[in-house]
């Protein structure tokens, strides 16, 4: 289909629905992560909320976070790739997918 986005994903996703905070620069929002890989992370935020190029990505069940980069931005969605851990009780055996948010 000429109209598909291209895929330029790095790693391969997987589908979840974790809740999670993004706090930056006079910023705290409610966020749902909606699909999840090694290299970043689709978010479901509303489009009234303005983002910042790089943010803190708190993830509720585990309280962890993680900074990321927002790489695009479409509608309710948000693309960010993850730019470091910032482990609090994260375990190092998890470096990304169901567990790393606490879902599994």
């Amino acid at each position: 289909m000429p109209d598909e986005i291209p895929n330029e994903r790095k790693a391969p996703r997987i589908a979840v629905l974790g809740h999670a905070v993004i706090t930056g620069p006079n910023l705290r929002a409610n966020c749902i992560i909606r699909d999840l890989s090694s290299t970043g992370a689709k978010l479901g935020i509303s489009g009234k909320v303005k983002l910042p190029a790089a943010f803190d990505l708190w993830l509720l069940k585990t309280r962890s976070k993680r900074r990321v980069v927002l790489r695009w931005r479409r509608g309710d969605f948000a693309g960010v790739e993850f730019c470091q851990r910032m482990a609090s009780t994260m375990t190092a055996a998890a470096s990304a997918g169901e567990e790393d948010i606490g879902i599994a």
